[in-house]
């Protein structure tokens, strides 16, 4: 697959986008700071997504996340009642933006998505695909799955 090389301006583009959140990531650099910044590194940062892009290679520094429990319900001081949350940093956001919006043109270039396709689809809901499962189910030369939430899907792993 050929992944085209990102412009200056995509990249300001995918960076405003971002949302001004309050938790930096393990460098401890806000979204705020990088977009009022951008025009002193934005020629590097295109010039990292693009060697990424074009290499395969995914920089070492980017893998990095902070990890914060989050309570999800319950008792506070029950640490089954909390999950893992990843803070990732506010540079490794634009890039995988950027490769999503490139995969998800080829896939549809392509044909290579049905319009049963629901999963990780902009305006297409879950909630639409369980109406069709229900209501075609079995139809022949379809696939569907049907999936459930585990509340606690880290007590699941079996730890040896």
């Amino acid at each position: 697959m050929f992944v085209a090389p990102v412009t200056e301006t995509e990249v300001k583009q995918v960076i405003k986008g971002l949302k001004n959140k309050s938790s930096p990531g393990f460098d401890e650099i806000p979204t705020s700071l990088v977009k009022q910044c951008l025009c002193y590194f934005i020629k590097p940062m295109v010039h990292i997504y693009n060697v990424s892009l074009q290499t395969g290679i995914f920089p070492d520094t980017m893998k990095k996340a902070k990890i914060k429990p989050l309570l999800k319900k319950g008792n506070r001081r029950d640490v089954k009642n909390y999950r893992p949350v990843s803070i990732i940093s506010v540079f490794y956001k634009p890039l995988e933006k950027l490769m999503h919006n490139r995969l998800l043109l080829f896939l549809k270039r392509h044909n290579i998505l049905t319009c049963e396709q629901h999963g990780f689809m902009e305006s297409i809901s879950t909630e639409a695909a369980s109406h069709l499962f229900i209501q075609c189910p079995g139809s022949l030369g379809q696939t569907s799955t049907c999936s459930r939430h585990l509340p606690r899907p880290f007590q699941c792993i079996q730890r040896n």
